[in-house]
């Protein structure tokens, strides 16, 4: 029983939630295979991510993650001190699709030389040193490209 001008004090602790923050969505693709996810950690906190496949670790605030297909990844955070926990998630989009190449059809052009002997490019020009059948008549070179041997030509798409 209380007695007038007795008191007494009760503390209160709130325990503040921790933050979750998975970082923003990331895309991978044909040379950009891996990406750092998450945030810098915070001292007192422990972090569990899922699902664990293509990351280098589930324990990290910071793993690297290397999925072969989109994924979603679910980072937790607990305050080891109070057990509260966040969730974030970040999405790893991959893009493997390889853009497509088409060469088309080489297109020639006159060409004069010092001894005003013609030839078509171009063959001369761009694929090494081979010949190339002239048409006085339209006076344009003919699409026969003859490098003496069959020969591929590569023709390299990147974006």
């Amino acid at each position: 029983m209380w007695r007038l001008g007795e008191f007494d004090t009760v503390v209160v602790t709130i325990n503040a939630f921790p933050t979750a923050n998975a970082g923003a969505d990331k895309n991978l693709n044909c040379t950009t295979t891996s990406t750092t996810i998450g945030t810098a950690s915070v001292a007192g906190h422990t972090y569990s991510w899922s699902p664990s496949n293509g990351l280098s670790s589930t324990l990290i605030a910071q793993p690297t993650a290397s999925p072969t297909a989109t994924t979603s990844y679910t980072v937790t955070v607990t305050n080891s001190s109070t057990g509260c926990t966040a969730t974030d998630v970040v999405v790893v989009n991959v893009n493997t699709t390889p853009p497509s190449a088409n060469a088309g059809r080489i297109k020639f052009e006159l060409y004069n030389n010092l001894s005003n002997h013609r030839y078509c490019g171009p063959c001369r020009k761009y694929l090494q040193l081979v010949s190339c059948q002239w048409i006085e008549r339209n006076q344009y070179c003919s699409t026969h490209c003859d490098p003496g041997t069959t020969t591929n030509y590569v023709v390299t798409v990147t974006g």
